[in-house]
């Protein structure tokens, strides 16, 4: 099913696709991209506008979010947040590395992300997450940025330039069918 799923999806998909950056007013090609790409990328690339994209497994919405990032020319970074996945795996965590075992935070690749800037950030499952790995997920989605009491040296993290965070789950909480959705919100 999922493999027809993509076939069927494909099939309508250009085999090129001109993309043009409204940020560095450049141009990039694709050489294949998914049936709702350009519907999308106007969403995700729309100032103050949070996106999801909600489809079951195979259903195209990595592939969407690498397809934006690539036509951007940003780093991509996907993080999944399922039930027991903390708020690390978007943050960092404190290790003992430093001199004589001292804690010392360690920034995950998520919030390096984040903070360069010029990234896509899919954050993967959030109809699945833990409740605090959902509100760090909630912050880098909506916010600016954020403060990390761990991160003792650089509590304050902001948020950098072109950054634009989608989020990405299974279902609506009822199911879903086999062709990929979107939502935003502003």
């Amino acid at each position: 099913i999922v493999k027809e799923s993509i076939d069927k999806v494909l099939k309508n998909a250009p085999v090129k696709t001109i993309v043009h950056n409204p940020i560095t007013q450049t141009k990039t090609q694709l050489d294949a991209t998914h049936s709702q790409f350009e519907e999308i990328f106007k969403a995700v690339t729309c100032p103050d506008v949070n996106v999801c994209l909600v489809g079951p497994s195979g259903s195209g919405k990595t592939s969407i979010a690498k397809q934006i990032a690539k036509a951007l020319n940003y780093d991509f970074v996907v993080v999944s947040i399922t039930a027991g996945i903390s708020e690390g795996n978007l943050t960092g965590w404190l290790l003992p590395l430093g001199k004589e075992g001292q804690f010392l935070h360690i920034d995950a690749q998520a919030l390096k992300k984040w903070q360069e800037g010029n990234c896509v950030l899919l954050i993967d499952e959030l109809d699945s997450g833990d409740p605090n790995t959902l509100l760090i997920a909630n912050t880098m989605l909506s916010q600016s940025y954020m403060f990390l009491p761990q991160r003792y040296e650089q509590p304050e993290v902001k948020r950098g330039k072109n950054v634009f965070v989608i989020g990405a789950m299974n279902t609506y909480g009822t199911g879903a069918d086999m062709i990929c959705h979107f939502t935003s919100a502003i």
